[in-house]
């Protein structure tokens, strides 16, 4: 592979060499809360939708620490490329960018019994990227992995953190979630979810975290729930990629199907600017 100078070294030379909803987006099935404003100013989302996934270099998606989740992980290097390449926008500390990865919908659905998951109604698989200015990577994975910033950058009614522990090179946290009367009128229902997230941190000074679906935990209406997360050195700061598959058994109805994405991609653009917001803040 060749090597790329600059500030872009690190991101294409390890990246090349690949939030919540939760929202369980499952509301997903129903749209957003009626009280959730729209999208945030700052979020610049170019929304292009992948009908296939080009294929990546091996070097981040082939990580051991990432087994079982590489459609997710490739997507994440691609995204975090794109991101670190872009001139503006995702580059500017106040912006994000958001992208619909549908042709990974089908890649990872098709590994959902080797990583232990039922199939699932309804699949989103979405992706963001964003920089925390002023933060380093280890400060950023701590955030993520911090039950109430997660809480608050999902808005959920509920969560709870169930254990926690050290891992080589880095964390692990398993915490539940809920987000309650998703939705309207009669088709408004309660989500809740368990979910490990744990971190590693990567000599190349990359920190990596997968988000792991607890089924065994009585979820209710969520049946997936699994992402990658890819923290990388940048411009004096850290460029955050990640990318989630969040899964139902409802599907929704033909009629509220454009309703039901709008509803993840407003819950997860929400999620990363404010976990962001608390990155840089560094409280």
């Amino acid at each position: 592979m060749s090597r790329r100078p600059a500030a872009l070294t690190s991101v294409r030379a390890t990246v090349r060499a690949t939030l919540l909803v939760t929202a369980l987006g499952a509301a997903a099935t129903t749209g957003c809360r009626a009280t959730r404003p729209g999208l945030p100013a700052d979020v610049a989302a170019f929304r292009r939708v992948e009908a296939t996934t080009p294929a990546a270099d091996p070097a981040i998606a082939a990580d051991p620490f990432l087994a079982g989740l590489e459609p997710l992980a490739r997507a994440t290097e691609r995204i975090a490329l794109d991101a670190a390449a872009r001139p503006s926008g995702v580059t500017s500390p106040a912006s994000a960018t958001t992208r619909w990865l549908d042709g990974v919908h089908e890649e990872f659905r098709a590994i959902l019994p080797r990583v232990g998951l039922v199939d699932t109604g309804v699949l989103y698989v979405f992706g963001a990227a964003i920089v925390a200015a002023g933060a380093s990577p280890l400060r950023c994975a701590k955030v993520l992995l911090d039950v109430e910033a997660e809480k608050a950058a999902l808005s959920a009614d509920e969560a709870s953190e169930r254990r926690s522990s050290l891992v080589p090179g880095g964390e692990r946290r398993m915490a539940r979630f809920g987000l309650l009367k998703m939705g309207e009128g009669p088709f408004t229902y309660d989500f809740r979810w368990t979910f490990v997230a744990t971190s590693r941190a990567r000599p190349d000074g990359i920190v990596l975290v997968r988000y792991d679906f607890v089924p065994a935990d009585d979820p209710q209406r969520v049946s997936a729930f699994s992402g990658v997360g890819m923290l990388v050195p940048h411009a004096g700061g850290t460029l955050l990629a990640e990318v989630f598959a969040v899964g139902s058994p409802l599907s929704p109805p033909f009629f509220l199907k454009s309703k039901a994405r709008r509803a993840v991609e407003d819950i997860l653009s929400k999620r990363i600017v404010r976990l962001r917001d608390r990155m840089a803040s560094g409280k």
